[in-house]
């Protein structure tokens, strides 16, 4: 009987006390380190964040920007990467199309065709975002994607139907462009 009541003794070793203690500890100070992410210099002021640049649109903790200038789509992906390190948008579902369209429809004054982040790197018909998020979404435009003349393998927005769906063209061809980076 001695035996078992050995085994139903509570655990009061200073280890499983320090190994509580580290726990704790890291948790801790993984929120202080999560809000020094998000607090920024403002002059002092308290519970300030980051907030999107100017002109930029702000949506799920993430910073969309419109760029009128035409570039070929490998251009517009590097220019994009120099803004907060971001890549050319990302679309992963409709809320996010939508977000993407009003953005472009209320900046865009002259461009037919806009690029986003979707490319078939490998040139085999198998779509990939350029900064390797996943999603089953797709808003591909009638009859598209098509590879029109044997070399379309990025992707833009058509303004036929207001810029909410896609269409493969040629990786070359000059285009402004949408980028997006998280907060």
């Amino acid at each position: 009987m001695k035996k078992d009541e050995d085994q139903m003794r509570p655990i009061s070793s200073p280890w499983f006390c320090y190994m509580g203690l580290l726990v704790a500890s890291l948790f801790f100070r993984w929120g202080a380190c999560y809000r020094d992410i998000y607090q920024t210099d403002c002059n002092g002021v308290s519970n300030c964040y980051k907030q999107c640049p100017n002109g930029w649109v702000f949506y799920k903790d993430t910073c969309y920007g419109f760029f009128p200038d035409n570039v070929p789509w490998a251009e517009a992906e590097v220019r994009c990467f120099q803004h907060n390190y971001g890549h050319l948008v990302s679309i992963l579902d409709k809320e996010e199309m939508k977000i993407v369209g009003k953005l472009v429809d209320s900046r865009n004054e002259d461009s037919d065709y806009i690029w986003i982040g979707l490319h078939d790197p490998q040139q085999n018909r198998r779509w990939r975002w350029i900064d390797q998020s996943i999603s089953s979404y797709r808003a591909w435009g009638w009859n598209e994607p098509d590879n029109n003349g044997g070399n379309e393998f990025c992707v833009s927005l058509s303004s036929n139907r207001g810029f909410k769906y896609w269409n493969d063209a040629d990786c070359s061809l000059e285009m402004a462009y949408v980028c997006k980076y998280p907060l």
